[in-house]
């Protein structure tokens, strides 16, 4: 399916940034997933906009894009969102295991196409992988998105999704706002 996030600047002004990508994902959809409306083009629209309460963390449009992520396209899968829904669960002895988890963010543009695929196999998470923990993920994957608004080049992206890999986020952080760092 096609995925439009509208992301609003956090300051005063009404700017808002856009981009578009393709998402494909093994896992079933809940039957109680609100994505957001869907537009002329048949791109389902996702509105992120900084709140206040975000203003507590260090880069609120990364923090209000994690949630967003996490809400709508990767979501936590607990309990019965692993079982078959044909199947009666009080007559089950051994339930079916937890499937792997794969989804693909695909975005494309005239140099060529930029992919991340995010994958959990039980606890564990990978990004393109390499083994990463979710907090981590979620970060590099925020970073990207609110990234294609601004760069329209497959190869910048992937410059830049390894130093996001290779380096931790939060030394990233000061690394791009030229802010001091201790260990």
């Amino acid at each position: 399916m096609k995925i439009k996030i509208q992301i609003s600047s956090p300051d005063d002004s009404l700017d808002s940034y856009e981009t578009s990508f393709l998402f494909r994902s093994n896992s079933p959809p809940r039957k109680r997933r609100n994505y957001g409306q869907m537009n002329q083009f048949g791109e389902i629209v996702l509105r992120c906009s900084p709140r206040m309460t975000d203003a507590k963390s260090i880069d609120p449009v990364i923090h209000s894009l994690q949630g967003i992520i996490e809400s709508q396209l990767l979501i936590k899968r607990r309990g019965r969102d692993y079982y078959h829904p044909n199947y009666r669960y009080d007559q089950l002895d051994n339930p079916p295991k937890p499937k792997n988890i794969i989804s693909v963010f695909t975005w494309k543009f005239k140099d060529g196409n930029f992919t991340i695929v995010y994958q959990k196999t039980k606890s564990q998470f990978h990004i393109n992988g390499i083994k990463l923990n979710k907090a981590d993920i979620m970060t590099i994957i925020s970073k990207l998105i609110y990234k294609t608004c601004f760069t329209r080049n497959s190869a910048d992206l992937y410059k830049y999704l390894n130093q996001l890999i290779v380096v931790p986020p939060n030394v990233m952080y000061c690394i791009e706002n030229r802010t001091p760092y201790s260990f």
